[in-house]
């Protein structure tokens, strides 16, 4: 049996963007240093899309966002994965194929749904033994 690769996550939330972005920044540092490839994540997730203060409009400016990030990560070598379940999962969709080394991401600064979901999100990856560093958004 093959050992799996090892790979660095970012988790974009809602910063969706390459400049002045530190959890990318500093996953590339990291990845680079180890020699561990970078691997871009965002998940529409169902908790936060069919809560009551998401809207087709809000929908609509990121798929517009990620539109243009898919470019600009390309354009530095970081593949970008987009779904469209809960965050979880989609983490275990990735463990079946690499090691997760590490996850980097943005505080949330969202709302209760958000803030619920980080902190069992935190819970998961720590019994995988995976490091999740955020950083402030402000």
């Amino acid at each position: 049996m093959s050992e799996k690769e090892k790979i660095i996550i970012v988790w974009y939330k809602r910063d969706l963007r390459i400049s002045d972005h530190a959890p990318l920044t500093e996953a590339l540092r990291i990845g680079k240093t180890k020699n561990f490839p970078v691997i871009a994540v965002y998940s529409f997730e169902p908790s936060v899309i069919l809560a009551s203060d998401f809207s087709d409009f809000h929908r609509q400016f990121i798929e517009d966002a990620l539109r243009c990030l898919v470019v600009s990560l390309e354009n530095i070598g970081v593949p970008l994965l987009i779904f469209e379940r809960n965050i979880s999962a989609v983490m275990k969709i990735i463990l079946e194929k690499y090691e997760i080394e590490s996850v980097f991401s943005h505080e949330e600064t969202g709302n209760n749904i958000t803030y619920k979901r980080d902190i069992l999100m935190a819970k998961y990856l720590i019994s995988k033994n995976i490091t999740w560093v955020e950083f402030p958004t402000n």
